[in-house]
């Protein structure tokens, strides 16, 4: 599988729950961590977590044409607010909050699940949800 696109909306699983970032290219991530820190890391860091239950990343790709999907308009959004920080809560200010705020433009948001963000994405991108396969990235292997 080839690396995401730039600006793509990615996630790996931290146990029964996901954690999502922004992918910004050469295996490197903006994401929000538990620290309420928004930081640009890579992807061993990424997917580093302790609950973390593989290394794997999905990543957004068109169903039938299978190229990755993204849009740099979200990895600048991302890049406007690195180094910020945040009251960082599991269930009201989380990771999926900040991608989804990277995508529509606005922090103070309510999507605070995975589904809720990949709403975001698609509509963002004018793609039917429907069309959009989320495919195991094994990074690490390359």
């Amino acid at each position: 599988m080839q690396e995401p696109a730039i600006g793509a909306l990615i996630y790996c699983q931290l146990g029964t729950a996901e954690h999502s970032g922004v992918y910004i290219g050469n295996k490197n991530v903006i994401d929000l961590n538990r620290k309420g820190e928004i930081k640009k890391v890579s992807l061993k860091e990424f997917t580093g977590n302790i609950l973390s239950t593989d290394k794997d990343i999905f990543i957004p790709v068109m169903k039938h044409a299978m190229w990755p999907l993204g849009d740099e308009n979200i990895a600048k959004e991302a890049f406007k607010n690195l180094s910020e920080r945040r009251k960082y809560n599991l269930l009201d200010d989380n990771c999926h909050q900040f991608v989804a705020g990277c995508i529509i433009g606005n922090l103070e948001n309510d999507c605070n699940f995975l589904f809720m963000v990949k709403e975001e994405f698609s509509k963002f991108l004018s793609v039917e949800e429907s069309n959009i396969v989320w495919v195991r990235w094994k990074w690490y292997l390359n």
